[in-house]
């Protein structure tokens, strides 16, 4: 596993309403799946061609996605 990718996506975090503690949400791999995910999604031509694994494809590719992005902010850090 990228070793970046596992910390926070947000530098603050937020705080928690209920025990006032600062918790780090969403990880830097968690986010960038997820904005892989919402561009996947908003191609209907990528949905048409995987008819009936769709969101098996989005989920697995969202996450190569992110794991490439990782990788590659990872070498350019070198």
């Amino acid at each position: 596993m990228l070793k970046n990718g596992n910390e926070s996506a947000f530098a603050y975090g937020f705080a928690n309403e209920q025990s006032h503690q600062e918790v780090p949400g969403l990880s830097k791999r968690e986010y960038f799946a997820a904005m892989a995910m919402q561009g996947l999604l908003s191609n209907s031509h990528v949905i048409q061609i995987h008819q009936k694994s769709a969101i098996d494809w989005i989920a697995e590719h969202s996450i190569l996605q992110a794991d490439a992005l990782l990788d590659q902010l990872e070498k350019e850090e070198k």
